[in-house]
């Protein structure tokens, strides 16, 4: 997977823009908060989610900017690292029944 013999190459070759962690704060897709970047770390709280450092990680709070982001790096790079938070999304309570 690192572009050898021919294949397509899938290693983050840019952290800040390849890695990313998606917070869910509840069932609409209006709540979900995306921040990119090579060094942010999972913080546990929403209060905490609304204090990270803008200066060294972009956050996305709209949904749909948060679906261009990810195409445009998937088409620039081909592969992104995103981890999803799932305590905060249980701790939405998120039921899709």
């Amino acid at each position: 997977m690192d572009g050898a013999k021919g294949t397509k190459d899938f290693r983050v070759r840019e952290p800040n823009e390849q890695r990313a962690v998606l917070y869910r704060l509840g069932a609409g897709v209006n709540e979900t908060i995306m921040v990119q970047s090579g060094s942010h770390q999972r913080v546990a709280t929403k209060d905490e989610i609304n204090q990270i450092d803008t200066d060294d990680n972009v956050v996305f709070r709209d949904h749909l900017e948060t679906h261009q982001t990810i195409l445009e790096v998937l088409k620039k790079y081909s592969v992104m690292g995103i981890h999803e938070d799932y305590p905060a999304y249980k701790a939405s309570n998120f039921n899709p029944r």
